[in-house]
């Protein structure tokens, strides 16, 4: 035997020579090569084994064909994945790859001693026997679940150096592997414990009736064990080997006395040992390896639960089968039924539940490398759901929600538009000419509509002098009882109803398959809680932002609480952590989202804006003086206040002596009253009624000719730095002068003083208010407008920024 040891030292050289190439491969994730070079070994070693024992040469052909398989092995490796050879200059080149390997080498070794000290321990104590016994049990609970963490442990190093400086993508591939393992290793675990009786007896005969316990409480170790064991693969992709080595030390300690101690309670006291003692010494690396991965522990139960629960669903399947299987039914039989009962069962709920989880896992190990992002022509196949909420009769649901769906669309994307049914758009489906989807589910009654009901029917049933006495008119103040309830029925609005139909609709789209990507766009931000609805069964959501949701002032007082607002937080920052993309439409709100995120994560956040539509040629040469048109288009609520402009404006018309020849005002939208005034009482005590008009409503076309042939535009954004109205990219797109009425530091402002060419009012005085419009009419003597910068125009264009949203999604 002597010399056959000798001649198989020539493994280890040919091993040396294929451990750097392999190692190389599984960091890029070239598994099919990977796969090759293993192959090849196998193969070739079993051919030339079956070949030299044909031949006659005895035992030497095992020792001959390894070798052999071993070589070639090697040569493919050499050659799939060449590297060139050199001896270090310095050994402290190496030193920090020596100091990595060694703590690889010594958690092995560590490893290896507590795997196998309860072997020593029971042979110690209990015998040869109970030695035997305990050995089956072990080899039978560890084997399947041991062929698929070995096969994981090929992939999974690789993947997790990949993402190894990415905290997001490390918890993201963690939780999924998680969930995948606890998929296939809890069921296998459970139905070994499950047979384990008939599994022996059927087997191996009643002389192995010790082995049953050990096997069944073994069994619950190794499932366990098996998602345990992904742990140490991600600490050392993360450069942290030395605290892997530590943790197995410290189960090396730990573990031994363990099993001593299990004795007196015979094999079943050695495996509760494992099933106890295993967690407690894995917790500091649970807490390490979580805390790296930026991962909360919520979120590692949850990626386990859907296993779980399919796995007691099935375990009580199993149970029921064992109770009414009649005792007269031979053993073979009952097995045969437990396993099959145990296996239709795992796979019904596993095939129609959780499918799209498994095929998940699945995608995840077969993909490249996870640094990349997916091409876009295997991108192109995923299923968008875009779940806006709008009463606009128009197709999509409106405007922002159009331009997104229809960009993903032009990029031959699959979309389907969930939006509330409204009396303008009764269709609850149809197909755009540009060939998305639209579905119209009908809401639910919120809870204010259901309060609103009940006082109509209390008020209508109550004495006409009662009745007489209520208002109709919103109270500014109420008690705070009330306003408790008020601020429960407005969470997060009143738009509550929508959420579950879309929900609902989003689960049997596509024929049943649901949506591999759903974007919701907020406000209102009901829309979220879909999204949060759907995140939560692992579908990729995609938040949109138009507006502020917990920094937003304009909610009003008496429909909020502290508790409403505790929840509208917590909601919110549920919404930043499950959104795989956070898009925002504003500079402003993208700064207010990325403080909410951890510094890693900021770069989720995207800033995608509403953009300009149309782009009108520039204007030729200088505007006339005479006839001019101020238009505004849109309703005065909130912090849009017209009055400083009507009080400018008087003061124009008596400065320059203007007639309604030379100047008229054209007000579009709810603007005739503000704030519990009347703008045309203003209008008319000042002395204006002939240079404005009121228009209370106006098809959409009609308003953007309004626009695009107006000679200045009138803006009100007051009190609103952090969101840009859509009508301003209307307004950019025209080309026309604007007046616009912002903050000094919004995000109107700035973007306005970028373009150029337009006046900005900052105050509400009226004096701040003419100036302004002087210079926009061009009246201001010696002050003119400068020519805007048509690059940031085009920049701003809703091509641009679409074009800009779909790489994103795409990345």
């Amino acid at each position: 035997m002597a010399g056959v040891v000798a001649v198989l030292g020539v493994t280890f050289v040919t091993s040396a020579l294929r451990t750097l190439p392999r190692a190389l491969l599984t960091r890029e994730l070239e598994f099919r090569r990977v796969a090759m070079v293993d192959s090849s070994e196998g193969i070739v070693s079993a051919a030339a084994t079956l070949t030299l024992a044909l031949l006659g040469w005895g035992y030497w052909s095992l020792v001959l064909g390894g070798i052999i398989g071993s070589v070639v092995a090697t040569a493919v490796a050499l050659k799939v994945r060449p590297h060139r050879l050199a001896w270090p200059s310095h050994l402290r080149d190496i030193r920090q790859h020596l100091t990595f390997g060694t703590h690889v080498m010594g958690g092995r070794v560590a490893w290896y001693g507590y795997s196998n000290a309860d072997f020593f321990v029971v042979g110690k104590v209990l015998g040869t026997a109970a030695l035997g016994a305990y050995n089956f049990g072990w080899t039978i609970a560890t084997i399947p679940v041991g062929r698929i963490t070995g096969l994981l442990g090929q992939v999974v190093p690789g993947i997790f150096s990949a993402v190894q400086d990415e905290p997001p993508a490390l918890r993201r591939y963690l939780l999924l592997l998680t969930e995948g393992v606890a998929f296939f290793a809890f069921p296998m675990a459970a139905g070994l414990a499950l047979v384990a009786k008939d599994l022996v007896e059927v087997g191996l005969g009643p002389e192995w009736t010790a082995a049953i316990v050990p096997l069944q409480v073994l069994a619950a170790y190794s499932g366990i064990r098996s998602i345990a064991a992904l742990l140490p693969f991600l600490l050392q992709a993360v450069g942290r080997a030395g605290e892997a080595l530590r943790f197995s030390l410290y189960a090396l300690v730990v573990l031994p006395p363990a099993f001593w101690l299990g004795t007196h309670w015979g094999l079943a006291g050695v495996g509760w040992a494992w099933v106890i003692g295993y967690p407690v010494v894995a917790l500091p690396m649970y807490r390490l390896a979580l805390q790296v991965a930026e991962c909360r522990w919520r979120d590692y139960v949850g990626a386990i639960f859907p296993a779980v629960v399919a796995t007691g669903v099935m375990a009580g399947a199993v149970l029921a089968w064992q109770a009414f299987t009649p005792s007269e039914w031979s053993g073979v039989v009952r097995l045969v039924g437990q396993v099959a009962v145990g296996a239709v069962t795992y796979a019904v709920l596993a095939g129609t539940i959780y499918r799209k989880r498994l095929l998940a896992v699945v995608t995840t190990i077969r993909q490249g490398d996870p640094r990349q992002p997916p091409k876009p022509q295997d991108w192109h196949a995923d299923r968008l759901d875009f779940v806006p909420l709008s009463s606009s009769p128009r197709a999509v649901g409106g405007f922002r929600a159009e331009k997104d769906a229809e960009a993903l669309r032009a990029a031959d994307h699959d979309v389907h538009v969930i939006a509330a049914q409204v009396p303008e758009a009764p269709c609850p489906r149809l197909v755009t000419a540009s060939g998305i989807l639209v579905e119209r589910v009908i809401a639910w009654p919120s809870p204010r509509q259901l309060w609103v009901r009940w006082r109509t029917r209390a008020r209508r049933s109550a004495p006409p002098a009662a009745a007489s006495t209520s208002s109709s008119a919103t109270p500014s103040i109420v008690p705070n009882w009330k306003r408790w309830i008020f601020s429960l029925l407005w969470l997060p609005d009143d738009l509550q109803g929508f959420i579950y139909p879309a929900y609902a609709a989003a689960r049997r789209s596509h024929g049943g398959r649901g949506p591999d990507l759903v974007i919701t766009s907020a406000p209102p931000f009901s829309v979220h809680l879909t999204g949060l609805m759907l995140a939560a069964r692992r579908v990729r959501w995609i938040a949109e932002f138009r507006d502020p949701w917990t920094d937003n002032p304009w909610k009003t007082a008496i429909h909020r609480s502290r508790l409403s607002d505790k929840v509208e937080r917590w909601l919110e920052r549920e919404t930043l952590r499950l959104a795989e993309r956070v898009v925002v439409a504003s500079e402003g709100i993208d700064r207010i989202l990325r403080r909410k995120l951890p510094p890693r994560e900021q770069e989720r956040v995207i800033l995608i804006r509403n953009g300009i539509e149309a782009l009108a040629p520039a204007l030729p040469g200088p505007r006339p003086i005479t006839a001019q048109r101020v238009v505004h288009v849109g309703s005065c609520y909130g912090a849009r206040d017209p009055r400083p402009f009507v009080l400018g404006l008087a003061e124009v018309i008596r400065r320059h002596g203007l007639t309604p020849a030379r100047l008229q005002v054209l007000m579009v939208g709810k603007c005739r009253e503000y704030a519990g005034g009347s703008i045309e009482a203003l209008v008319r005590d000042a002395g204006i009624s002939a240079f404005v008009q009121f228009e209370d409503w106006l098809p959409h076309d009609a308003c953007q000719r309004l626009v695009n042939e107006a000679d200045v535009l009138l803006l009100l954004a007051q009190r609103q730095p952090d969101q840009v109205p859509n009508k301003l990219y209307e307004y950019l797109g025209s080309r026309r002068p604007i007046l616009a009425f912002v903050d000094e530091e919004g995000e109107s402002a700035r973007m306005l003083r970028e373009v150029g060419g337009h006046a900005l009012v900052t105050t509400g005085l009226p004096a701040d208010a003419a100036n302004g419009l002087e210079l926009a009419l061009g009246l201001a003597p010696g002050r003119r407008l400068p020519e805007p910068a048509t690059a940031r125009l085009e920049e701003w264009t809703t091509t641009a920024q679409m074009r800009r949203l779909v790489h994103a999604l795409q990345m």
